[in-house]
């Protein structure tokens, strides 16, 4: 018998198959057909057989917030990523497992500027929302960071990714050509900032991103 956790991951891995058919530019609009050179690489990666996506309630016994402590905190979650290609990330999206406001921000690993930020609305749990944003250019191999807050939704959680069973090498980086996802990163935190945690064997949140090559 399937757990409720279970059903949930099992549930948003099927909606993330259906992201090739449909995507939520805003919450008022109708979904619409994605274009076929728009590249989602967390989404593309959570479809493959070997992936596992489990709910975790930020703060439980089992699970401890990012930084230690009992009570739930505010988190930031997201991961780094380079393109081998230049263009433009056209959408940015959430795909958590409950509903509510994520503050979603764009930043340059060297610098750590904050070249974008909005907030999303996922409107349903356990389904992904995406959103249509100004394109921002990309350089070609230069790092970034694209990460989504949680501090505005009252019931905090995550997807924990992982390998369903060991492997001889990490979770990370893998590649959604042209794009490479370098490290997860997390941060407890009450405001959106740059999460400085670096994992390579798990990936928290979860955020995505849209991608066009020129």
């Amino acid at each position: 018998m399937k757990t409720p956790a279970s059903r949930s991951a099992h549930l948003l891995l099927m909606s993330f198959c259906l992201l090739g058919l449909a995507a939520c530019q805003s919450d008022d609009e109708a979904p619409v057909p994605i274009p076929a050179n728009e590249v989602r690489p967390i989404a593309q990666f959570l479809t493959k057989s070997i992936i596992s996506v489990t709910k975790v309630d930020l703060g439980s016994s089992s699970n401890p917030n990012p930084d230690g402590g009992g009570a739930p905190k505010s988190s930031e979650f997201g991961f780094a990523f380079s393109s081998s290609a230049s263009g433009r990330v056209t959408k940015v999206g959430v795909l958590y497992p409950q509903l509510g406001q994520y503050v979603v921000s764009i930043w340059d690993l060297a610098t750590g500027t904050r070249l974008f930020q909005t907030n999303v609305n996922q409107t349903q749990a356990d389904q992904p929302t995406y959103l249509s944003i100004p394109p921002l250019a990309l350089e070609v191999s230069k790092q970034y960071v694209i990460s989504a807050n949680n501090h505005l939704v009252t019931n905090k959680s995550y997807n924990l990714v992982r390998f369903k069973t060991t492997q001889t090498s990490p979770l990370l980086p893998f590649t959604e050509s042209p794009i490479t996802v370098i490290e997860s990163r997390s941060q407890a935190s009450e405001t959106p900032v740059l999460p400085k945690s670096v994992s390579t064997n798990s990936m928290f949140g979860c955020v995505d991103l849209g991608f066009v090559a020129d």
